[in-house]
């Protein structure tokens, strides 16, 4: 017989959208955060256990956006660093761990 796979729970995590980056499992990736949402976002993901889920969006011409312009598939990543800046930006050092579905 072979060993079962263990089937991982869905789980919340908290979603970082960006539109200038992609973000890949086993690779680091420095990212500026300048929207106060979104800074909440990496707020709330510090607070907990640093993991949050980064996920690109189709229209990147937009500044708004809806659910169904976020692709399915993101990466989970660790926050490994998070350096406030004078203009209330943040540069976040996020360390890409594995692939994630999106789901609504």
């Amino acid at each position: 017989m072979s060993p079962k796979r263990r089937q991982e729970q869905p789980r919340e995590v908290p979603l970082l959208v960006r539109r200038d980056i992609v973000v890949f499992p086993n690779s680091a990736a420095q990212v500026m955060v300048f929207r106060s949402a979104f800074q909440k976002v990496i707020d709330d993901a510090m607070a907990n256990d640093r993991v949050i889920a980064v996920v690109g969006r189709r229209n990147v011409r937009q500044r708004e956006f809806l659910p169904s312009d976020l692709y399915e598939i993101a990466t989970l990543a660790t926050i490994s660093r998070v350096l406030r800046m004078p203009d209330g930006s943040a540069s976040v050092l996020l360390e890409g761990t594995r692939r994630a579905h999106i789901d609504e």
